[in-house]
């Protein structure tokens, strides 16, 4: 049973500006935990292509914390091997 004025645990709070180890987030907690807008994070949660996983709850969007951090993963930018590039663009130069 919860004692006067405490919060239930099934929302997320912030601690100074810090996301406390909640695992469901609000999307304005969730601007706090990854410095996107909430327009962003609306938009990559209506995409019709791999679309960030959440739930909507009355009127508020959750989103589970491990699901964003493996959906951000999936969509990490590739490093590209530039000078291994420049060696073969100039290989097929020089060779012709």
């Amino acid at each position: 049973m919860r004692k006067e004025g405490q919060r239930s645990a099934r929302y997320s709070e912030t601690d100074g500006g810090r996301i406390s180890g909640f695992e469901w987030l609000g999307l304005t907690e969730l601007t706090r935990y990854a410095p996107v807008s909430e327009r962003t994070l609306r938009v990559w949660i209506h995409s019709a292509v791999d679309p960030l996983p959440a739930v909507q709850v009355g009127r508020k969007i959750l989103v589970r914390r491990s699901e964003f951090d493996g959906w951000m993963e999936r969509h990490r930018i590739k490093q590209v091997d530039l000078g291994g590039m420049v060696d073969e663009i100039m290989e097929g130069v020089h060779g012709r």
